[in-house]
């Protein structure tokens, strides 16, 4: 089933990758020949978590770009429920991380109006430890 998506696209935060990131996206490319990495902007962070990112949104583009150099990086909404990235790139699959259920559950919301396959990777390379909540938390 690897490799058969011309596009894969993923959703994320993104604040300080680390090798959970990492995993989650070396898994995602598996699906397709392109990865596209849409990265939540600081506001919508901040909206959704009540805390803005350590990184802003340029810092957290620049490193994924560093990390992943053939993939298309772009920035997602700010307004939820509009789904730009999707109508712009029109994926066929999005792939979501161990943690992402509200995501693919509002995806699933809009599946008539998309033609796409939604994977989830289950496997969450040690989220217990790896979750930048996590990490951010040892740093303070």
């Amino acid at each position: 089933m690897e490799n058969k998506h011309e596009k894969v696209m993923v959703f994320g935060v993104f604040d300080g990758i680390h090798d959970g990131h990492r995993f989650f996206l070396n898994e995602a490319q598996k699906f397709g020949k392109n990865l596209i990495i849409v990265v939540t902007p600081d506001d919508t962070v901040k909206f959704m978590k009540d805390n803005s990112p350590k990184y802003n949104l340029m810092e957290r583009i620049q490193a994924l770009e560093n990390e992943f150099p053939k993939a298309y990086i772009m920035t997602g909404d700010k307004k939820k429920g509009v789904w730009s990235p999707i109508k712009e790139q029109k994926p066929d699959a999005i792939v979501l991380g161990y943690d992402q259920d509200s995501l693919g559950k509002a995806l699933k919301g809009i599946l008539d109006g998309y033609d796409f396959d939604i994977i989830q990777i289950k496997d969450d390379h040690h989220g217990d430890r790896l979750h930048s909540r996590f990490i951010h938390k040892r740093l303070e």
